[in-house]
């Protein structure tokens, strides 16, 4: 399901079961309670989607460091030759121009 919809009919759903819950119990104890708990699963629920999205996003940390090194040696070796491709070298001023 899509974040919107999923989000509805989860909602629905919850709507439903409080619902019912609420006339079969008389006692506003035990519905705070469970208004409570399902507050506290879908927070839970969001954070740990949260969570796994941003560490999947990220890759292994292997491979994260392996790049890093990679990327790091390459750089140090391109500083430290001026005639790596990519590199311009300044050039001496000419000598005066003509005038016009």
């Amino acid at each position: 399901m899509t974040g919107g919809a999923g989000r509805r009919s989860g909602l629905l759903l919850l709507g439903l079961l409080l619902t019912g819950w609420a006339l079969v119990a008389a006692e506003p104890s035990v519905l705070l309670g469970v208004v409570g708990a399902a507050l506290w699963a879908i927070g839970l629920a969001r954070h740990a989607s949260a969570v796994l999205r941003a560490t999947s996003a990220c890759g292994s940390a292997a491979v994260r460091r392996h790049r890093h090194r990679r990327a790091s040696r390459s750089r140090v070796l391109r500083q430290l030759d001026p005639d790596a491709p990519g590199r311009t070298r300044a050039r001496a001023p000419s000598g005066l121009l003509p005038a016009v």
